[in-house]
């Protein structure tokens, strides 16, 4: 295989890439186990809340069965609707 000074110098330039994101791999997790980067130390413990109440259980299951196979329903719900914080922090402290 023939190089041309052409490719010699995008080899040369993706070896260099490559090599810079490694460096900057092993600096962040060397800065990390060297405590220089904050940790998050605030945990929440959470706890699962029904997604959907009986009454919307109950039309969903009908719903399901009047499209049968052609179509899939899914309920749009967000995050915040199918877990709650067991902590006490306010409503917009848990939902950030």
């Amino acid at each position: 295989m023939k190089l041309t000074l052409s490719s010699a110098i995008l080899l040369l330039l993706a070896f260099t890439i490559l090599l810079f994101l490694a460096l900057g791999a092993a600096m962040a997790v060397m800065l990390r186990f060297a405590g220089k980067i904050p940790v998050r130390k605030r945990e929440l413990t959470y706890q699962a809340v029904p997604l959907l109440t009986a009454a919307e259980h109950s039309f969903f299951c009908v719903l399901q069965q009047a499209v049968e196979r052609r179509y899939l329903i899914f309920p749009k719900v967000r995050l915040a609707d199918i877990i709650c914080p067991i902590s006490r922090l306010s409503r917009s402290g848990w939902q950030s």
